[in-house]
């Protein structure tokens, strides 16, 4: 089904949640540290990015972490692999857009039943080539990539209990146990900008909001979180420390357009907001004064925070889509604020040096010594050669779980400067996994 399905049945839906109980009793964040280079940070009703006033401006590009082997029912022919070119061909028309929209849901991370985060791990490298950040949404409220259908929406059932224990369609794992996978996984990586919980979930409960955001705070507490919701939730929900952001949806053609509710609800709460889709139906000239005539009024608001145009695609996507060389490209380019290049690495006419002494501690545990001037350390798995897992951390140690049992892998570390560049890779070391984790 055509993604206007989605957006045509919104017309109409209730697009406020359930909130019960008051604010009391939250689960508040960790305690803040100093903001990592390159990461995207909020200061009250302001997004930073090393430390300068920061705007997330580009487009939703839904597909972009699908690979071949985990075409959803709604696949249109784009996936991860046109990624480079896709931003190849926006920065002819926009060279400052920064951020893309990405599904990052469960089942694009499923090979044949098995983790396979290898199109994540691909999306946030061919983003971070472009200059690009993610919003990784990490459910749909809708059954599209579950059964190709706009119906059965998730239900007050789900969010009140059933995200804890219930596996949906396409699915491994119920979605609060996904969650906390994916997000140790990436937490602290500074391509992603934001986790979003459920795309549009009309139907999300207080009691949701209030849980998911606090596992994903206490995990990585400095990424920022939104509910991905289409319009105004109550504003217990913008009063939760652990979001951060408030979103809404708009589209004139289903009357979608009170974005002021949300921009004031978040405002009220001392937060930033953004227009997480935005999609105009008619072409040309037309379609790109409409865009800035929008912009133009939102972000007269002092926490307007960004805008994801609805979408862009070279092929398949929906009557809003944009492609390259459109009009509305250098439109959403206006807007982007100016930021500040990273901090200056100790070391910036060479790369840091490889760490000494890498160690096997055990067949999953892996150590190594630290460099001077290094911020943190840039840590892959391979396999065959290919590498197949990629995380930043600021430890001098890292565990390798799940791994499946018997089979044989090499590991290797770099030392990454505050600029965010990566120094020598270590030699790669092979291990044969022990044991399933």
């Amino acid at each position: 089904m055509a993604d206007v399905s989605r957006r045509s049945l919104l017309k109409g839906a209730a697009v406020g949640a359930v909130a019960v109980g008051g604010v009391g009793g939250l689960l508040s964040a960790k305690v803040a540290k100093a903001a990592p280079a390159n990461r995207v940070t909020r200061n009250g009703t302001q997004l930073l990015l090393n430390g300068q006033p920061y705007r997330m401006v580009g487009f939703g590009m839904w597909p972009m972490a699908v690979s071949s082997w985990c075409r959803p029912p709604n696949y249109d022919g784009r996936s991860v692999a046109n990624l480079p070119q896709y931003l190849a061909d926006i920065r002819q028309s926009a060279p400052h857009v920064n951020s893309i929209r990405v599904w990052f849901f469960q089942q694009f991370a499923l090979n044949n039943g098995s983790w396979d985060y290898s199109g994540f791990d691909a999306c946030l490298s061919a983003a971070d080539a472009a200059g690009f950040k993610v919003i990784a949404c990490l459910e749909d409220n809708w059954s599209y990539e579950r059964t190709k259908s706009h119906n059965p929406a998730l239900d007050t059932t789900w969010f009140n209990s059933g995200y804890k224990s219930a596996v949906l369609a396409k699915e491994k794992v119920p979605y609060r146990q996904y969650v906390q996978q994916v997000v140790k996984r990436y937490a602290g990586d500074p391509r992603i900008s934001v986790w979003e919980l459920v795309a549009e979930g009309n139907a999300m409960t207080f009691s949701f909001a209030q849980d998911v955001a606090g596992l994903i705070k206490n995990i990585d507490p400095q990424g920022l979180v939104s509910c991905g919701e289409v319009g105004p939730l109550s504003s217990s929900f913008y009063n939760l420390p652990t979001i951060d952001l408030a979103s809404y949806h708009y589209y004139a053609d289903y009357h979608q357009t009170g974005w002021q509710n949300v921009q004031q609800a978040a405002a009220n709460a001392g937060k930033p907001w953004y227009l997480g889709e935005y999609g105009v139906s008619t072409t040309g000239t037309a379609r790109a004064n409409a865009v800035s005539d929008l912009l133009s009024t939102v972000f007269a608001a002092p926490n307007s925070a960004g805008v994801l145009y609805w979408q862009y695609s070279e092929s398949g996507g929906d009557q809003f889509k944009v492609g390259a060389g459109d009009p509305v490209l250098p439109v959403l380019d206006r807007y982007v604020r100016p930021t500040a290049p990273p901090p200056p690495s100790p070391s910036p006419s060479s790369a840091l040096p490889a760490p000494a002494n890498p160690a096997d501690l055990t067949k999953e545990v892996v150590s190594w010594d630290a460099v001077s001037g290094a911020h943190q350390y840039r840590v892959q798995l391979l396999q065959g050669g290919k590498v197949v897992r990629s995380r930043t951390t600021s430890g001098r140690s890292w565990a390798w779980t799940p791994l499946n049992a018997g089979v044989t892998y090499q590991w290797r570390v770099a030392a990454v400067a505050a600029s965010g560049k990566v120094g020598t890779y270590t030699a790669a070391r092979r291990f044969t996994a022990g044991r399933d984790a």
